[in-house]
């Protein structure tokens, strides 16, 4: 009965959670899923260069092609239904991962299942990016499922006996993760290692372990085959591009300490002291998911491209060492009051991540929808497009950033570089003379709208008091932003 229980209250918690986001974190969500689901599905989408160069795995944006086809079948592929439809199958994938992690737990060490559960519930963290559409998170849930099956051994830290596993079921869940983000066999390593030392048959194991990797990778090869129209294998192409070219380092480099640094305290936040001592007590009896931890951010760490939500797959491990860390100090007199204090912090942070800060990118998207002609004058891919527009007869334009695929990768400028370099000069070079909205040969129309980060308007401020463009609406946006160029509300200026 818990199940069911605990199942309404993970499901609802997230589809609250789904609906109630309203701002933007990271361009992806957007542009490596639904869009290409979109085009996949509507006909019409904006299509990044990973997928041309098949980068990328299509389970990912295949979900959201699910869905968008249910809503074309019906005739019902309003604008409003096209936003929401994604918003619930994210919702899914967060729920079935949390479930997942307690149906782990609850073989592995019933003890802290149901605490390691409300802890991810109210970590900020995973309210601000669980439910977006991040191949990251399927990544998590896939890992989590495979989790869920994995063969332990015969008895759990408690020493009680556990249930039986499901070998073939986890290696597919396994494998599905790494097929969708290669990299995710850095997890997968301390994991089979373990299972191979306390297997007593091993060559079995390994034989059924290459079948159905093989097995999985075919099925996979084949729904690619169906989006690329040839057989191609996404996570080589993956890895040769991330790992062996480097050219990931073209989308920004962290210093080597990033993660335990940065990554890591976001992601626990006001956890961090539960984490400590959960590590501590339990530590010798969890080595395997200790090293899953340390192998993936040693792992990363290495790659000078970072990102925090590549560790979302270690997230839930992260919480089941703040789960036993609850656990070890439940009966302590000053644990009500703490508790109650860490959630009120969550909920603060939560709220200011999910509903405050980065909002304006998301709203001049409701406001642009109803215009004429826009171009937006901004660093690449910073706003949704046709996953939130869904406009055939789209007249709008943004900034690009294409890396350098055949060109050296020192002194590489795309179109972004080179408009903030100088705005001034790249108007006049590829926007039509004299204020003309018709096109001129390679340069642009000038749009009835043009829409800029705060911190642009001053490089451009006299170059727009001598146009007939004019302030007309603005959008807050937020307090503070990573990217300076970015920094500050979004203007929109209307041609008068």
């Amino acid at each position: 009965m818990i199940w069911w229980k605990l199942a309404v209250v993970v499901v609802a918690w997230r589809v609250f959670n789904s609906l109630s986001l309203a701002t933007f974190f990271q361009a992806d969500e957007f542009y490596q899923a639904l869009e290409i689901a979109h085009e996949r599905v509507f006909g019409y989408g904006y299509v990044t260069w990973e997928w041309p160069e098949h980068l990328r795995s299509t389970l990912h944006p295949s979900i959201y092609s699910l869905g968008y086809s249910f809503l074309q079948a019906f005739s019902a592929d309003s604008r409003s239904a096209v936003i929401l439809v994604p918003k619930f199958i994210n919702a899914a994938i967060a729920a079935i991962s949390e479930l997942m992690l307690y149906k782990w737990l609850g073989n592995y060490d019933p003890s802290v299942a149901t605490i390691t559960t409300l802890l991810s519930l109210a970590n900020p963290f995973n309210w601000y990016v669980s439910t977006r559409s991040f191949a990251n998170q399927f990544e998590q849930m896939l890992t989590m499922c495979a989790m869920a099956w994995w063969p332990w051994s015969t008895t759990n830290t408690k020493g009680k006996k556990r249930r039986p596993s499901h070998l073939k079921t986890a290696l597919v869940f396994a494998c599905l993760s790494c097929i969708v983000r290669p990299t995710n066999v850095l997890y997968w390593i301390p994991f089979g290692l373990g299972l191979l030392v306390r297997s007593h048959t091993k060559a079995k194991l390994v034989v059924v372990t290459v079948i159905v990797a093989a097995a999985t990778l075919a099925a996979s090869a084949v729904i690619d085959r169906q989006f690329y129209d040839t057989w191609t294998l996404p996570m080589i192409n993956f890895l040769r591009f991330n790992v062996v070219n480097n050219l990931s380092v073209f989308y920004g480099t962290a210093p080597w300490h990033f993660y335990i640094g940065q990554a890591l305290p976001m992601m626990l936040m006001t956890y961090i002291p539960l984490f400590l001592l959960g590590l501590a007590k339990s530590a010798r009896t969890s080595a395997e998911m200790v090293a899953a931890m340390v192998l993936v951010v040693l792992g990363f760490s290495a790659i000078e491209h970072k990102e925090v939500r590549f560790l979302l797959p270690i997230q839930p491990l992260l919480m089941y060492f703040c789960g036993t860390g609850v656990l070890s100090v439940m009966r302590s007199r000053w644990f009500k009051p703490v508790m109650a204090l860490v959630i009120t912090a969550n909920v603060a942070v939560g709220y200011f991540l999910a509903r405050v800060n980065e909002r304006g990118a998301i709203a001049i998207v409701d406001y642009l929808a109803d215009v004429h002609s826009f171009a937006i004058l901004a660093p690449c891919h910073s706003t949704p497009w046709q996953s939130h527009l869904h406009n055939p007869q789209l007249n709008g334009w943004f900034l690009t950033c294409k890396p350098p695929l055949n060109v050296p990768l020192e002194g590489y400028m795309d179109e972004s570089d080179v408009f903030y370099a100088d705005p001034e000069k790249w108007l006049e070079t590829n926007m039509a003379p004299n204020w003309s909205q018709l096109s001129l040969g390679s340069r642009r129309a000038w749009p009835t709208h043009l829409v800029m980060f705060q911190a642009l308007v001053p490089d451009l401020e006299s170059y727009l008091d001598n146009s007939p463009y004019r302030e007309c609406h603005r959008e807050w946006n937020s307090y503070f932003h990573w990217d300076g160029r970015r920094h500050g509300d979004l203007v929109v200026f209307c041609r008068q």
